[in-house]
């Protein structure tokens, strides 16, 4: 179990790195035409006692944009993965589950037998279910639902002692 964990933890770590590095690395590619646009209206702003801090308020505040955005970027672009490989585990289960019980060849159309490589039924019904699954997610902002949020609550404990496990220590 102890081993899962690190390897969780390092993963994340690297995944969080990368992120956080392509964020900064967009701040840097924006931060010239952005400072010269609005430090000089800043520091008329914040007066001669503190105007030395406007490029500090300024890089601050474009790097934990550049970083939030980053991280729900990061996490759409996690949900649309989820969703395309949920839909296809799902669907390869379920024609699984139909021929093992025979019941394929009482649909109309797998009269001859199923062959998952000859048919896109199963892609049909794994990337419907994936499309429903991503914009549901898309929609709640990926938060857990009633009543699920409250049957997976030992998980999301789990997945916030993550989080923090990650921030504090990277």
């Amino acid at each position: 179990l102890w081993t899962a964990y690190v390897a969780v933890l390092a993963t994340l770590h690297l995944e969080f790195a990368r992120t956080t590095a392509l964020a900064l690395a967009i701040v840097e590619m924006v931060k010239f035409p952005i400072l010269r646009l609005l430090l000089q209206p800043l520091m008329e702003a914040l007066g001669p006692a503190t105007k030395h801090w406007g490029k500090t308020i300024i890089e601050v505040t474009l790097n934990t944009i550049a970083i939030l955005l980053a991280w729900y970027f990061q996490a759409v672009i996690s949900g649309f993965y989820s969703a395309i490989r949920g839909g296809k585990l799902f669907a390869e289960g379920f024609f699984a589950l139909l021929v093992q019980f025979g019941l394929i060849q009482r649909l109309p159309c797998f009269k001859e037998g199923f062959d998952p490589d000859q048919s896109y039924m199963d892609e049909l019904i794994g990337y419907s279910l994936a499309a429903s699954g991503f914009l549901f997610q898309l929609t709640r902002g990926f938060v857990l639902p009633f009543p699920f949020d409250l049957l997976l609550f030992p998980l999301t404990l789990v997945e916030y002692f993550l989080r923090w496990q990650l921030y504090l220590t990277t």
